[in-house]
């Protein structure tokens, strides 16, 4: 056994929230607190340590001593090697028992009433699966960003936005019942550390009966954190994760036999996922992934407006094989972006 369950309790829950917990001392204090103080009551907060290498579970422990009413409806797992964010959010899943799942990262929070607002939103209009309009940016505890997205209930619509980034695919500001991924078997494929949430939001907006949208930016996503696995310059592990997301996505459409109506969405958004990572990472990775990609692919995704005219210029000179140029080209957009504000 993997786990070692240290609170559990028989309360029936109508919502569970889950947390994966890595390396995030610095922020789980905040994390837990604003969880904690949720307005509704009947809540399962269960947390996942991926053993973590600091001090992010005494932290943890010791801010739920401050809350004795929650203690007995905390569940902390362990695991007995660190197994990565894709097999944490499956063990979440695996020792959920709500009837409906909030997902929250443990360096980023919610606003206090964000539980009793979702919920009565989600039984109100019998949704299966229910998703915030706008959400919020958290840079520091000075600045925060408002940031809207197209959104639709409309999966076909969801996943066209999707595939230009005008959409979200996080499984952070949505709230789900856990019927809809226990009757679909919903799991995060064996691999997969980045853009996980990515391949269970397309499963979660086909697969839904009835989802609802509301105008409600509860979520405050945290960008401080440059040990997290989204920032910073990207990894082998990165290309690995983003090969395996979208093999897997076009064996979920063709299983469902909608693999046609959903190529031009699978064609586009992995152009834009694996662009964006050679535009992000080392010159040996570049070089290494650059076959992964052709000019044919760049001209179609140039249809949809993926990218803006000086990344399509970047992305052709990497493509193309002429390297020492893209070099100087990417390097010379770094320093213009951080010494004149200019984004490319």
């Amino acid at each position: 056994m993997d786990t070692d369950i240290k609170k559990t309790t028989n309360t029936s829950y109508p919502v569970s929230i889950l947390v994966p917990v890595y390396n995030v001392s610095r922020y789980v204090e905040r994390c837990a607190v604003s969880l904690f103080e949720q307005t509704f009551e009947r809540i399962e907060f269960v947390f996942v340590d991926d053993c973590s290498p600091d001090d992010s579970i005494a932290i943890l422990n010791e801010v739920a001593e401050r809350y004795p009413e929650r203690k007995p409806h905390i569940k902390l797992i362990r695991h007995s090697s660190n197994r990565g964010i894709g097999a944490s959010r499956n063990t979440l899943l695996e020792n959920a028992s709500g009837d409906y799942l909030m997902w929250v990262d443990s360096d980023d929070f919610i606003e206090k009433n964000a539980v009793a607002f979702m919920l009565e939103h989600a039984q109100k209009n019998v949704a299966d699966l229910l998703t915030s309009e706008s959400y919020y940016i958290y840079y520091s505890n000075t600045q925060k960003n408002k940031y809207s997205q197209k959104s639709s209930a409309c999966p076909f619509e969801y996943l066209a936005d999707l595939s230009k980034r005008s959409s979200r695919a996080a499984l952070w500001g949505t709230l789900s019942k856990r019927e809809l991924w226990s009757v679909h078997a919903i799991r995060i494929p064996e691999g997969i550390n980045y853009g996980e949430d990515y391949f269970c939001t397309v499963c979660l907006f086909v697969l839904a009966g009835k989802i609802h949208i509301v105008d409600f930016p509860f979520y405050f996503y945290s960008r401080e954190n440059t040990a997290s696995y989204t920032t910073g310059r990207k990894t082998e592990n990165h290309f690995k994760s983003i090969s395996l997301l979208f093999d897997n996505l076009e064996d979920f459409f063709v299983k469902r036999g909608e693999v046609e109506k959903y190529n031009r969405f699978l064609s586009t958004a992995r152009v834009l996922e694996l662009g964006s990572l050679l535009l992000h990472t080392s010159r040996y990775l570049r070089k290494k992934y650059a076959r992964k990609l052709t000019l044919l692919d760049l001209e179609k995704a140039s249809e949809d407006s993926v990218f803006s005219s000086w990344q399509s210029f970047m992305l052709r000179q990497i493509v193309s094989g002429h390297f020492f140029f893209s070099d100087i080209l990417l390097f010379s957009a770094k320093v213009l972006r951080r010494v004149m504000g200019i984004n490319f």
